[in-house]
């Protein structure tokens, strides 16, 4: 029964340890490929896969080494950040759009080179989502500080 068990045991540890290789050598191969930004934008905040997508985007901002490809990929998370803020006021999401200008905010504050991505379409396009608000209001004044962040960062 001793025998048994240990032999259980040691198996499950082979397999453990070989799953743990295949996805190291897996994202050593990920990350030597050169960086394809998606075009589309699967979760959205509010949505199951949208945490799950947050942590994957934080496991490969770690991952990747090469320093063109972190900048392309940073750039690529501000206009997702962007996008989801559009699709919030679009769809009067209100409980999640402090949230998401938060993460809109904090993204080109972490980003190495967040001019390359920001412009003044940027900040036209976050006018055009401030403006949906009554002046002064909650959502107004965070859409606001995301406009103030830009401005700050093309100047």
């Amino acid at each position: 029964m001793f025998l048994k068990y240990r032999i259980d045991n040691m198996v499950k540890g082979i397999f453990t340890k070989i799953a743990l290789a295949a996805i190291l050598i897996y994202l050593i191969q990920l990350n030597l490929r050169p960086y394809n930004p998606p075009t589309n934008i699967q979760a959205i905040p509010g949505t199951p896969k949208f945490p799950i997508m947050r942590l994957t985007e934080k496991i490969q901002t770690k991952l990747i080494i090469v320093k063109n490809q972190k900048v392309a990929y940073q750039n690529t998370l501000i206009n997702k950040r962007l996008f989801e803020l559009e699709n919030l006021v679009e769809s009067n999401a209100l409980g999640e759009i402090e949230n998401a200008g938060s993460r809109y905010m904090t993204q080109i504050q972490s980003s190495k080179n967040p001019k390359e991505t920001l412009s003044n379409n940027t900040i036209e396009r976050l006018e055009v989502l401030r403006n949906k608000y009554e002046y002064d209001s909650a959502y107004w004044l965070i859409l606001q500080q995301c406009v103030d962040v830009t401005k700050a960062y093309l100047n």
